[in-house]
């Protein structure tokens, strides 16, 4: 756990600069996670950044070819995971215990379960998947974070792209009026490379109206791709490289090229402010040569994408952002940093990988 107080000084400044003035005396608990990948053993530690007192929760038999960053989810309850022994959506919470989800319980027929937890962390989205004659069968629902006024929301649609494929979550907005999903998700996640997350056929569900919508222009890609409120993006990959397409509800954003000949993007991670962040990746494939990833932001005020990072060996994805800089974390290496803006900066805070925090109050 070294150098995790250098973090805590790191968090507290990060949230200092986002809480609104009244809530700037709540203390946040800040969540690590150590994968030692020998032993298949993680441990999640939930970190008060003042004192530097640690609560550790280990985690057995978490397979060495895992990533954390994908794998657990920070919710105001605790962190949310599969058990990996089980499969069964757990729970770890502030101090220290591990529990069965209290209220998404996998049923004994069905085949897999995923979720998203809404920005603000107080509302959560699910899809339990079953199989049937000639299709699997998705359910979605979305609650408060505690379990109250659960909804079922009607069957989604077949996916354009192919019937025989699930629904995947993707986003939930705060107000819960979106539910972002694949439905063209594969069932076995290995048909997709681990470098990113990619989607096939987005949909979001409209609250409002208790029905189910494709995406505008949605172009049926394997890609990257994400959402925050009414605003989407895509990650096309082109002759001419990636190009993101942005919707704000549903008009295109249109943005300048970048001059790169990278193959892959994905991890996109959007804020409130108007500005999206993803990574991209090349030479994946390829033995013979060193792979090579980069972080490219995406301000929508400008229209105009630039390179945070240079080409490099190191994988990095975008943890939290705001006005000062990225608290970045390496996927591979599972070490957190902090890339400042007027500096250019990139600096080690944390050997272990930053998950996100937890307000208490």
């Amino acid at each position: 756990m070294r150098k995790l107080w250098l973090f805590g000084a790191l968090i507290i400044f990060l949230m200092i600069s986002v809480l609104p003035t009244q809530a700037q005396t709540i203390i946040p608990i800040d969540v690590f996670a150590e994968h030692d990948r020998t032993t298949q053993q993680l441990t999640l530690y939930f970190t008060n950044p003042v004192s530097g007192l640690s609560t550790p929760v280990i985690i057995e038999s978490f397979d060495s070819t895992k990533i954390a960053t994908y794998e657990f989810t920070v919710a105001a309850t605790g962190v949310l995971f599969k058990n990996p022994q089980t499969g069964q959506p757990t729970l770890a919470t502030l101090d220290g215990r591990l529990m069965p989800h209290p209220f998404i319980p996998q049923q004994a027929d069905s085949v897999s379960i995923d979720w998203v937890v809404s920005p603000d962390q107080n509302s959560i989205a699910w899809v339990e998947v079953f199989p049937s004659d000639t299709r699997w069968i998705s359910n979605l629902y979305i609650a408060d974070i505690n379990g109250g006024t659960i909804e079922a929301i009607p069957l989604p649609p077949e996916s354009s792209y192919d019937v025989y494929l699930r629904a995947m979550p993707v986003a939930l907005s705060n107000d819960r009026q979106w539910f972002y999903y694949d439905a063209g998700y594969p069932l076995d996640s290995g048909a997709y490379p681990d470098y990113h997350r990619l989607y096939t056929d987005l949909h979001r569900y409209n609250a409002s109206t208790r029905t189910h919508e494709q995406l505008y222009q949605e172009p049926f890609c394997i890609c990257g791709a994400a959402a925050y409120g009414d605003r989407y993006v895509r990650l096309l990959n082109t002759d001419q490289g990636i190009q993101p397409q942005i919707f704000d509800a549903t008009e295109p954003t249109p943005v300048n090229d970048l001059p790169t000949a990278f193959s892959l993007a994905g991890d996109v991670y959007m804020t409130d402010n108007r500005v999206v962040y993803y990574s991209q990746s090349n030479n994946l494939f390829d033995d013979s040569v060193a792979a090579q990833f980069s972080l490219v932001q995406i301000n929508l005020n400008t229209q105009m994408q630039t390179f945070i990072s240079p080409p490099s060996a190191q994988r990095f994805t975008v943890q939290g952002a705001t006005d000062w800089g990225l608290v970045l974390v390496d996927v591979f290496g599972g070490a957190t940093y902090k890339f400042e803006f007027a500096t250019q900066a990139l600096t080690l805070v944390s050997e272990n990988t930053w998950l996100g925090f937890i307000n208490t109050n």
